[in-house]
């Protein structure tokens, strides 16, 4: 039987298993985030005395921190093309963090770690002295968290294309077994993603070792491990091998799946059986497996190998044939496999067919540095210099460096590394090119490099400063070379006519004149450069040695003028270091005369003493006090000027003891400045519990207690407390207590709220009886006509309604009535009876102008839909959107309309979406109809639309909204393609969603799921996963990560009940969350600022406005506060009540109070 026959009967084996299969490695596109610094001095942010002992690194070293903005930051990519938004897994370090004690050594790591997950995540790659950093901290700690390991194991392949294949597996090998002493666990995902990063580096290994070192640790291989054992013999054009893997699949019902027949593709082309792989598109078909983008891109990087354009440019049509559409990273793909195969003829024809979609930068970037490994600089220079770039030019300092790294990296002609430079340089892609191609051969260590291109840019006019020089100098002081150091001078001065200043001398040639004299130093300056001044200079070098009698042997030695502003400084290091007053004192008198004569005398001792005050002022108060006791007992003398900026330096707050020597020294009183703060304090309004405990003491005390059952009355009237407001209306009735119509105005809301109509009716009518004159705000008589029309009504509450707008002239705010407005309509529509929400409409109307919007609308189009007459309500949307401008019901018609497959209605519907809110938004909206309705190959076209963008927050209020498993699976193959989705965010929600419907069996295979994509879990995934299984009592597969509290550190004590509250509040059950809250209030536990705001949100959208504003009030009274938008949510609810009384009686200052309510009323 042929090879293809028997693979063909594998297959075919294994179409029942199909429906298990998880989705091929989704091919997601990139974003474009340019976010270059234009730094236009780049070698002093990294060059400083630190180079003299860490800097001059050997040619082979990482490039350091310092290295130079990368070509810019945003969506990347992960593997092939996949990208997630910018959200680190692991979090980033915190100040609260140090307070908690942690060593400081492994915050560092934390947020080395954070900064590689948002470098992966926003650019597809990360940089080689990172990842080299991060390691080296996880030998010293000899520990690192699971995840953490799964992450650095992902970045040693593709997504480091810094580094050549063969210094990747190096950097692998290194890693892998750091990693099996330090990891808490290795699991299965692991050494699938080893599996995975061997595959990116061609590394070639033998498989059987692999398996039995996973059995040893008792791991049991997968259905990833073995597709990318499989994936690992076709890469080796073992044809043979693969297929024993796939035997073995079919021996355990593994499915085998549209990875697997790409890989099979490979396979027959290295196998140089190029008829075989292009029959596995007919096997893939035949087997009910559509072929994908990387299928076709598979078999066209076959033909790219053999350099058969013409089967390439086939298989290119047949894709299009066929309405596949591949990706620029896929064209990246084919023009590598021309490149590396000797085939670079045929690459332009190719790059032309790129369709530059979001994310291209960073692909063209990526592939770019693959082209160096395939020795085609020349080209990898060319795509990146043909893109577009920001307009501003600031914005580009960073690009095209990354490349000229690697080139210096691995040696490339120094000709060719300037001929980019320049080139980018005059183009304006980078006008600091230059400088920045300087700083990464520096960082490099390459000072062989480093001297000539200095040299080139002095010849091209390009402006050469000394701070450049300073890491050549210390190269060759770290190697004690002084002819180096020399040499490099020399360079400075004859070759690139450059001023040696003060700082290249003091900080880098004269620390690395180790061995030398001060004669032959001064000597060898005059002989070699005349023009450069040496003795001051040595003067502020050798004080900075703290030798200050050194330094007056010098004054003796040379008839000199010292610069008493450079030395001044220095001459305090000195003192700290040697505590030599004698030659202090000779040293500022020395001075002082040097400069007696001249016509403003400089003042000598003021300027030490500050500079002595700033080293000693925080760590040796007593060494200061005695300084400045010998000055006084000297009889040198300071300025008021300088007295004033000492006084400056402690804030105004000079401590007794040293202000009195500070008179003394300036021969008069110091006036020391003292200012006292004020802190009024507002006083506290009583809340709901502070009100019942003062009714109490009231009733002890035999005192009159209807003022305070006035107010409790309304607050329990406000918080639907029914039972007690009826109790103390019951009291207050017994005392013949008269009460406004306000009063009954809030019971009538209270009982409108819980759904008595009957009382609610009653004390309406109370409340005109009372006071004929008050008049009752239309949004608690809108709320009645609602629960009217509920209670089959209907006459009764437009009778009311049109009774009530005969009273009142007043119209009222429509904003604040809204929803109240549609749950009345809504009520109607529920009839069925068109002109039922008609003659509610119309007598609303009466009220005052109302503003027509989507949710207003709703029940206009709803009252067709409920008698499934979808021409009235077409009808009735157009109508609307023609008068009104707004698209009711617009979810809900939608999916009626796929259901009944009426494209026409359809398209008008989202016409008329596109018009107001776009298409992105429109298409999504149209994309989760399908979904919902089990269209997925209609709702992946949607999304699969060029320039479609990924809405995260769609996606994820889509996610959380459903409850069918298989909607979730669909959203997630229909976005596997749509740029900057965050799929291990979808992936979590799944992974919950099977743990609320009790079927731990589907979330375990989520993760595998995720293996095959190649897709690492976040700590919060893995965490949710463990916690379904070990609910189900069964093993956790992997290591749990910790929860890294991320609150400040007041509120880090866990609640265990606080994670109840939030359920409650995600079920929409904001009285469950209250009770759960008063459980919590009866202990010792306090809640976080989080679940507060959350709380604050759920009553806020429920207009339980009062409940909102007690706990916020108590939180405030806490000295806390609600998250900024929950505040803004609050104050926008009670400037459109105008509850002006209750905005003011709140602990907030009046500033603070304008600028809510400006931002809630739309005034700023």
């Amino acid at each position: 039987m042929s090879g293809t026959m028997r693979l063909r009967q594998l297959f075919i084996a294994s179409r029942c298993l199909q429906h298990n299969a998880a989705a091929a490695v989704a091919p997601l596109r990139g974003t474009l985030h340019l976010q270059y610094g234009a730094q236009h001095d780049p070698i002093r942010r990294t060059a400083g005395r630190r180079f003299l002992s860490a800097q001059a690194a050997p040619a082979a070293a990482e490039p350091s921190r310092g290295a130079p903005a990368r070509d810019g930051a945003g969506g990347g990519q992960q593997n092939h093309r996949q990208r997630r938004p910018l959200q680190s897994a692991f979090g980033r370090v915190r100040s609260a963090e140090e307070r908690s004690g942690r060593p400081h050594y492994t915050m560092n790591l934390e947020g080395a770690l954070a900064k590689i997950d948002v470098d992966v995540k926003r650019s597809g790659r990360v940089a080689a002295h990172d990842l080299t950093a991060v390691l080296s901290q996880v030998k010293e700690l000899a520990k690192i968290p699971s995840p953490a390991a799964l992450l650095l194991i992902r970045c040693c392949g593709a997504l480091l294309p810094e580094l050549k294949p063969t210094d990747r597996i190096k950097m692998t090998d290194d890693l892998w077994s750091t990693l099996e002493k330090s990891c808490e666990r290795l699991d299965i995902s692991h050494y699938n993603a080893l599996l995975k990063v061997h595959l990116e580096n061609l590394h070639k290994f033998d498989p059987s070792a692999f398996l039995i070192a996973m059995e040893q640790k008792g791991l049991q291989p997968n259905r990833v491990t073995y597709q990318r054992m499989a994936a690992y013999y076709c890469q080796q054009g073992d044809i043979e091998g693969a297929t024993k893997i796939l035997e073995f699949m079919r021996a355990k019902d593994l499915p085998i799946n549209e990875t697997v027949f790409n890989v099979l593709i490979q396979g027959y082309a290295r196998a140089n059986d190029l008829e075989s792989a292009q029959g596995v598109l007919e096997m893939m078909r035949s087997s009910q497996v559509e072929p994908s983008a990387d299928t076709y891109c598979t078999l066209a990087e076959a033909y790219a190998e053999k350099g058969d354009i013409e089967k390439v440019r086939k298989v290119l049509a047949d894709a299009e044939e066929h309405s596949v559409t591949l990706s620029d990273p896929d064209y990246f793909e084919i023009v590598q496999a021309l490149a590396l195969h000797g085939h670079s003829e045929h690459i332009t024809e190719i790059l032309a067919k790129l369709r530059k979609a979001p994310g291209f930068f960073h692909d063209a970037l990526n592939a770019a540095l693959r082209l160096v490994d395939a020795g085609q600089p020349d080209i990898a220079y060319q795509i990146l210099a043909n893109l577009n770039l920001p307009r501003e030019l600031n914005e580009r300092s960073g690009f095209g460096i990354l490349l000229q790294r690697k080139l210096v990296r691995y040696g490339e002609p120094i000709e060719r590394i300037w001929h980019f430079a320049m080139d980018l340089r005059e183009k304006q892609l980078n006008p600091w090119a230059v400088e920045k191609t300087l700083e990464v051969i520096l960082n490099a260590g390459r000072m062989d490099y480093a001297k000539e291109f200095l040299v080139k840019m002095a010849h091209a006019g390009i402006d050469v400063r000394p701070q450049y020089f300073w890491p050549i100098v210390a190269a060759s002081a770290r190697q004690g070379d002084v002819k180096g150091i020399l040499d490099a001078v020399a360079t400075m001065v004859d070759d690139c006519h450059v001023a040696v200043t003060l700082e290249t001398l003091t900080g880098f040639v004269l620390p690395g004149l180790k061995g030398m004299t001060t004669a032959q130093i001064i000597g060898q300056f005059k002989t070699r450069f005349p023009t450069v001044s040496i003795v001051n200079p040595l003067a502020v070098f050798l004080l900075e040695s703290g030798n200050i009698k050194e330094t007056s042997k010098l004054f003796q030695e040379h008839d000199i003028i010292f610069n008493p502003t450079i030395t001044s400084k220095p001459l305090a290091l000195a003192y700290q270091q040697s505590r030599d007053f004698p030659a202090l004192e000779a040293f500022l008198k020395h001075l002082y005369k040097q400069h007696a004569q001249q016509a403003s005398v400089y003042d000598v001792s003021g300027q030490f003493l500050l500079n002595a005050v700033q080293l000693f002022r925080d760590v040796d108060s007593d060494a200061l006090v005695e300084l400045m006791s010998k000055m006084v007992g000297s009889g040198l003398k300071i300025s008021n000027a300088a007295a004033n900026s000492i006084d400056m330096r402690f804030g105004g707050q000079t401590p007794p003891q040293i202000g009195a020597l500070l008179s003394r020294l300036i021969g008069a009183d110091g006036n020391m400045r003292f200012e006292d703060e004020e802190f009024g304090k507002h006083p506290r309004n009583m809340n709901l519990d502070e009100l019942e405990a003062h009714l109490q003491e009231l009733k002890s005390k035999n005192m009159n207690t209807r003022g305070v059952l006035r107010h409790l009355l309304m607050q329990h009237a406000r918080q639907r407390n029914v039972e007690r407001a009826e109790a103390i209306k019951a009291e207050l009735d017994k005392g013949r207590f008269e009460y406004s119509g306000a009063m009954y105005a809030q019971l009538l809301e209270m009982y409108s709220a819980v759904g008595d109509v009957e009382k609610a009716l009653a004390v309406q009518k109370d409340a005109e009886t009372v006071d004929p004159n008050f008049i009752i705000d239309p949004y608690k008589m809108i709320n009645l006509a609602g629960l009217m029309v509920t209670k089959g009504r209907l006459d009764e509450a437009v009778a009311m309604l049109e009774s009530y707008a005969k009273k009142t002239n007043r119209p009222f705010a429509f904003e604040s009535v809204e929803r109240n407005i549609f749950r009345a309509l809504n009520a109607a529509a529920e009839s069925g009876k068109p002109e039922a929400v008609q003659r509610l409409w119309d007598a609303i109307s009466l009220l005052g102008q109302i503003e027509p919007t989507s949710l207003i609308c709703g029940p206009l189009v709803r009252v067709h839909v409920i008698k499934n007459d979808l021409p009235g309500a077409m009808k009735a949307f157009n109508d609307a959107f023609e008068k009104y401008k707004v698209t009711p019901l617009k979810s809900e018609l939608i999916r009626r309309l796929i259901e009944t497959e009426d494209t026409t209605s359809l398209q008008t519907v989202i016409d008329a979406s596109i018009q107001l809110y776009g298409e992105t938004n429109s298409l999504y909206d149209l994309a989760f109809a399908f979904i919902e309705c089990g269209r997925t190959k209609q709702a992946q076209k949607i999304f699969e639309t060029p320039g479609m963008r990924a809405r995260q927050d769609r996606l994820d209020w889509f996610a959380e909204r459903v409850t069918s498993a298989e909607q979730l699976e669909a959203l997630l193959t229909a976005t596997r393609d749509v740029f900057d989705v965050d799929r291990d965010a979808l992936y979590h929600h799944l992974i919950r969603l099977y743990g609320k419907l009790g079927d731990p069996a589907r979330a375990l295979a989520v993760w595998t799921n995720m293996q095959e994509e190649n897709l690492p879990a976040s700590p919060s995934t893995l965490r949710s996963l463990a916690a379904i299984l070990e609910e189900h009592k069964q093993e956790v597969p992997f290591a749990v990560p910790e929860e890294v509290a991320r609150q400040p550190a007041r509120e880090r004590r866990e609640n265990p009940q606080e994670g109840a509250l939030l359920n409650f509040i995600r079920e929409d059950n904001p009285d469950a969350a209250l009770e759960e809250k008063r459980k919590i209030d009866a202990t010792e536990q306090r809640l976080s600022v989080h679940a507060y705001s959350y709380l604050i949100e759920s009553l806020l959208q429920k207009d339980r406005v009062k409940e909102a504003i007690n706990i916020t009030r108590e939180m405030f009274e806490k000295q806390e506060h609600p998250y900024p938008p929950v505040t803004s949510f609050l104050f926008s609810k009670l400037s459109r009540s105008g509850d002006v009384e209750t905005v003011v009686g709140l602990p907030l200052s009046k500033n603070f109070i304008q600028i809510q309510i400006g931002r809630a009323m739309g005034h700023i």
